[in-house]
């Protein structure tokens, strides 16, 4: 049975160690929309999960800075904004 729920890419899986916090950052390609999902997954293992898609990469500058771990984890999003600015361009 076909899912109806597309098909997404993985373009970049990174988790980095903040504090006593672990917090994943994946680039998708979901059926051509290219989503960011931000996990962050606390020491008693609960986790919550951001999944945004962008239109352009002013808005990915936007979200990022307003992590509050991006001072930790600006490499990682500057790495997450080469993919996207790649897989953005037409081809």
């Amino acid at each position: 049975m076909p899912s109806s729920e597309g098909h997404s890419q993985v373009l970049l899986d990174v988790t980095v160690q903040v504090q006593r916090e672990r917090v994943n950052l994946r680039l998708l390609n979901h059926d051509g929309v290219l989503v960011v999902e931000r996990k962050l997954i606390q020491p008693d293992g609960v986790s919550v999960t951001l999944a945004v898609p962008f239109r352009n990469e002013a808005d990915l500058y936007d979200f990022a800075t307003a992590d509050p771990y991006y001072d930790y984890l600006k490499s990682r999003y500057d790495v997450l904004r080469e993919r996207y600015t790649a897989a953005a361009l037409p081809m």
